[in-house]
């Protein structure tokens, strides 16, 4: 008989993002609500689209609502490497730590049923120039890919419209269509982090360095801010 995988263990970190120094099991961390970090990267394109990723419809978290292009906890002892290997592990990509444009911090809170997950959030932009279907998404971690403007993707997660149309690259296609993504397509509770995206992405299409990301501590799943 094999035996079990071992759990994979995330550091634990006080609200302040301080060290505690211990380590815990991801079950238990999202069980107990404890501070973890994690990162969020965000791959945008020269004409100012935004790349979405469709969780996975088994997910603790959020299933099947679009996500960041990249995003996942570092593992115990694990720092900006993980963002390295989580690009490479979920969209088959290779990136160089020197391409990442940072965005600052978010602190953010998700609850949901037997999950409260409690997350320091580092923030990256990357640029790629490259079709959907181009990338190889992990059919275990993401249900398919969306492309949609960043000023748009901005407006839909605060409600201002109704739906947008986005190329999608759905699970195990090569080939990519065209849908309308609506707010039943999301995680809620983003409109202001979204705006300070689409911002941020702005600013950098136009040689302006980015402001650093001012989105105030959120609960994700509560009405927008």
């Amino acid at each position: 008989m094999s035996e079990a995988p071992a759990p994979e263990l995330f550091d634990l970190y006080d609200a302040a993002g301080h060290a505690l120094g211990s380590a815990k099991a991801r079950d238990d961390v999202h069980r107990d609500g404890d501070w973890h970090r994690s990162a969020h990267m965000w791959i945008y394109t020269s004409d100012g689209s935004l790349l979405f990723q469709r969780r996975a419809p088994d997910k603790d978290t959020w299933p099947a609502r679009l996500d960041a292009s990249v995003g996942g906890h570092y593992r115990a002892g694990e720092g900006l490497r993980g963002v390295v290997r989580e690009a490479h592990e979920e969209l088959g990509i290779a990136v160089d730590l020197d391409e990442f444009v940072p965005l600052g911090v978010r602190r953010v809170v998700s609850l949901e049923p037997g999950v409260i997950d409690r997350e320091i959030q580092d923030i990256y932009l990357l640029r790629r120039d490259l079709p959907l279907a181009a990338y190889h998404p992990d059919p275990d971690e993401i249900d398919g890919l969306a492309l949609l403007d960043a000023e748009e993707a901005a407006c839909l997660h605060a409600g201002t419209i109704e739906h947008a149309a986005a190329a999608v690259l759905p699970r195990g296609a090569r080939t990519t269509e065209t849908r309308l993504i609506t707010p039943a397509d999301l995680i809620p509770g983003r409109g202001a982090y979204l705006a300070a995206l689409a911002r941020a992405i702005g600013d950098v299409l136009a040689g302006r360095a980015p402001q650093s990301l001012q989105v105030a501590h959120s609960h994700e799943g509560a009405a927008d801010a």
